[in-house]
């Protein structure tokens, strides 16, 4: 069976922790990338359904996968991706130095159209990368609390006296 892939170092200022989380909770990630949609979520396997859309010259391509994220070691994280027309795998290998995280990505198409799946690992890169950028906003928003009813103090008027 053919295979083709690249390689990449992203580096960004965050810990180690926070980037572990992120790559191993797939919807939050998914959810955070504009090119991705999510169909569907099982909490269960930490898999999602997503569609891909991009648009071209042509018109919008959309791509189904399911993606699906499991833990390694403790820092090594790897992403499978399977769609109708490829299979493929992303491996992300955390490495702490001094005040920022190197992040070395190892990605590999390992069947079905390999033009087509090289193309959705970069531009899944490509949004990570962007991902990694910003705070990541989490899948659901928790409800604020309800504010406090006010405080009434009784007011005595005892100590008054009325004019006569």
């Amino acid at each position: 069976m053919a295979s083709s892939g690249f390689e990449k170092v992203i580096i960004r200022p965050l810990s180690k922790e926070e980037a572990y989380a992120l790559l191993y909770d797939v919807a939050t990630l998914i959810s955070n990338m504009r090119s991705f949609t999510i169909t569907a979520r099982n909490p269960s396997t930490n898999e999602v359904s997503a569609v891909l859309s991009r648009r071209s010259i042509l018109g919008v391509t959309r791509i189904s996968l399911k993606i699906r994220s499991e833990v390694k070691s403790d820092d090594t994280i790897l992403m499978y991706f399977n769609s109708d027309a490829f299979k493929a795998q992303i491996e992300y290998r955390l490495v702490p130095v001094f005040y920022a995280l190197h992040i070395n990505l190892r990605a590999v198409c390992e069947g079905g159209n390999m033009m087509l799946c090289t193309s959705v690992l970069e531009s899944f890169t490509k949004e990570l990368e962007d991902v990694l950028k910003k705070p990541v906003k989490p899948m659901i928003t928790p409800p604020k609390p309800a504010p406090k009813p006010a405080e009434v103090t009784p007011v005595s008027y005892t100590h008054l006296t009325l004019p006569t």
